[in-house]
């Protein structure tokens, strides 16, 4: 009843703990230093590509990892903007992706002259009748405006044609938070094949202009 106990009761309860803290949230504080140093560097930049080029960004890409789990699934159940179906998953559920031969997972560490910004993005997509379908495709806000999804495009390109499926298909579903995705699909060349749907023949594709290493052929390189 009294007021002054309000902060003792709500301590007790511990109900403003993080129910786990991984390897990001520990290196949080140096994000956001690093994030202030790379909007310098674009101010004085004199164009987007001059700025990208200066990061020197580096990507390791590959398919989800059990030691990446708890990061990954805390990106799934955490990213809004960046989110095209926005879906929310258990480890278990991931794990089983990572044991299906038709889907494919993609996750990816980014790095660049000012730090590393750790597992940012991720990707899953599904073979089935002849079209590899995207069915999750997440990035985290910090790292937005760097061409990331780009490489994840180039990424699908080459498992399609690993694969040998002539169909890349997308999907948007709407949220209050993830307008900002809305013509993903379109920006890469896929065609509207229904509400919420892009198709793209990969026949008829070329990979994107990137400025991140990633070990592999580069057009921006």
């Amino acid at each position: 009843e009294d007021p002054s106990d309000f902060p003792r009761a709500l301590d007790a309860a511990r109900l403003f703990e993080p129910a786990a803290l991984s390897a990001e949230d520990a290196a949080r504080a140096g994000h956001f230093k690093a994030e202030d140093a790379r909007e310098a560097l674009k101010a004085s930049a004199p164009d987007l590509a001059g700025f990208l080029k200066d990061l020197g960004m580096r990507a390791e890409l590959g398919p989800f990892a059990e030691a990446d789990l708890e990061r990954i699934v805390q990106l799934f159940n955490k990213t809004n903007q960046f989110n095209l179906l926005t879906r929310r998953v258990s480890e278990g559920q991931t794990r089983s992706w990572m044991n299906d031969p038709a889907v494919f997972t993609l996750a990816a560490r980014l790095s660049d002259r000012f730090g590393d910004s750790g597992l940012v993005a991720c990707l899953t997509a599904r073979e089935a009748g002849g079209v590899l379908g995207v069915e999750d495709w997440l990035m985290s806000c910090r790292v937005l405006g760097r061409g990331l999804e780009l490489l994840f495009f180039n990424r699908l390109l080459a498992e399609a044609s690993r694969r040998g499926v002539r169909t890349l298909e997308g999907r948007w579903a709407a949220t209050a938070k993830n307008g900002m995705v809305k013509d993903l699909y379109p920006s890469l060349g896929f065609a509207p094949a229904g509400p919420g749907v892009w198709r793209l023949d990969t026949a008829a594709a070329a990979p994107k202009e990137v400025f991140i290493d990633d070990g592999h052929a580069n057009p921006a390189r």
